[in-house]
């Protein structure tokens, strides 16, 4: 895997590497059945998959590193005990609001890309069936244009100062053609652009 990030590293120049760190199956019955993550937790002293993850997720971080690269992650990283000065958190679990404060009281720089509301494959509207929604909810034009980074629970005017952006997601596994993903991107990315750059007493 070190090789292959060696290849992206040298592929794209701006030092920055995502690697991702969700979509885990905890309690995966194939990891505990498999012999070299048991003999990994017996040398390592890891007591759970969880611990699995968080040793491979450093393990790989480790090597991004030493190519002089920033590692970029979702906000899983945040409890993974990655240096400040070299990782960009994303946070991405709109239901877990605790973890963005814990990323920037940490001192993490954050990008802040809610999937409610600003996954951009979830459906537009209530009557849509065509797409995602999230537990029922969807994530309407109005949602973007009026979401405020200020009202959401442990940002502070001290720790603001780590979040970088805001950032739309889309997901096209589920969209089969071009036509389809500009329908699910207009008109909510001009709404995006507002939020992002326009301040609050501009805003219609």
């Amino acid at each position: 895997m070190t090789h292959i990030l060696k290849e992206v590293n040298a592929l794209f120049p701006s030092k920055m590497i995502h690697l991702g760190g969700d979509e885990v199956s905890f309690g995966n019955d194939k990891w505990m059945a498999d012999k070299e993550v048991q003999t990994l937790i017996q040398q390592q002293g890891i007591k759970d998959v969880l611990g699995v993850e968080r040793y491979f997720m450093r393990r790989i971080a480790d090597s991004v590193f030493k190519m002089d690269a920033k590692v970029l992650a979702w906000d899983e990283v945040v409890d993974m005990g990655l240096p400040q000065d070299q990782t960009i958190v994303f946070w991405w679990r709109h239901d877990k609001p605790g973890q963005l404060s814990r990323s920037l009281n940490k001192g993490y720089p954050t990008v802040i890309c809610p999937r409610v509301p600003f996954y951009f494959d979830f459906v537009q509207d209530s009557t849509h069936t065509m797409g995602r929604k999230w537990d029922g909810v969807y994530n309407p034009l109005k949602d973007v244009y009026g979401f405020d980074i200020n009202k959401w629970p442990g940002i502070t005017s001290k720790n603001k100062k780590m979040v970088l952006g805001i950032q739309a997601n889309v997901w096209t596994e589920t969209m089969t053609n071009n036509y389809r993903l500009d329908y699910m991107i207009y008109p909510r990315i001009a709404a995006l652009a507002e939020t992002a750059w326009s301040s609050e007493e501009q805003k219609l």
